[in-house]
């Protein structure tokens, strides 16, 4: 105590200070950990239990869900061209950089194959559609940003979860594939290869 200049009282307030502190912020620590928990906990019993919701990576209009059925319908491929080459006229000179969709294989096979995300159809038919559609869009959306947005590059965001063989059996090297290929080739294959696994 003599050597930092400080007397016992002083000291004795800074310890308190840091025991305040220190509790301060392991309340605040515990109050961030149960109000993710909760939320968490809340989000997925309230998706799981419930009615889906619109999934942000969707960003479907309802009106065109309810209209014709969103993306099962081809009539969505000439919606999302004429939105696209209208967002591409009016910002295609400030960004060059765009993404058509993020994570289609997401909103179409948990969206119209297994019901878990909005619009909530289960179908395997209404999922293939939703991924052939969503390909066509973009196709359309490239055609008027190859005009719109000169030197800029157009993407679409994948999803999914790598496999690999359990063993070197023919059979795991096959059923990988096989994984690899719906998870990333039913879109990649047509963008890059022009047909589907």
């Amino acid at each position: 105590l003599v050597e930092t200049g400080k007397t016992a009282k002083e000291s004795s307030q800074n310890f308190q200070k840091k025991l305040k502190k220190n509790s301060l912020q392991k309340k605040n620590f515990f109050f961030f950990f149960f109000f993710f928990f909760f939320f968490f906990f809340f989000s997925f019993s309230l998706s799981f239990f419930s009615t889906p919701t619109q999934n942000p990576k969707q960003d479907l209009p309802q009106p065109l869900q309810d209209k014709y059925g969103g993306w099962v319908s081809p009539k969505v491929v000439d919606d999302y061209s004429r939105y696209a080459e209208v967002v591409f006229r009016e910002y295609g000179k400030k960004v060059k950089n765009w993404s058509t969709f993020n994570e289609p294989r997401t909103f179409c096979t948990l969206g119209y194959g297994t019901g878990f995300h909005a619009p909530g159809v289960k179908s395997v038919e209404a999922a293939w559609r939703c991924t052939q559609h969503v390909l066509e869009s973009h196709a359309a959306a490239a055609r008027h940003f190859r005009k719109e947005v000169p030197g800029g590059k157009l993407t679409m965001n994948l999803d999914g979860e790598w496999g690999e063989p359990l063993t070197d059996s023919p059979d795991d090297q096959a059923a990988a594939q096989i994984h690899r290929d719906y998870h990333y080739g039913m879109f990649a294959d047509p963008l890059y290869l022009g047909h589907y696994p």
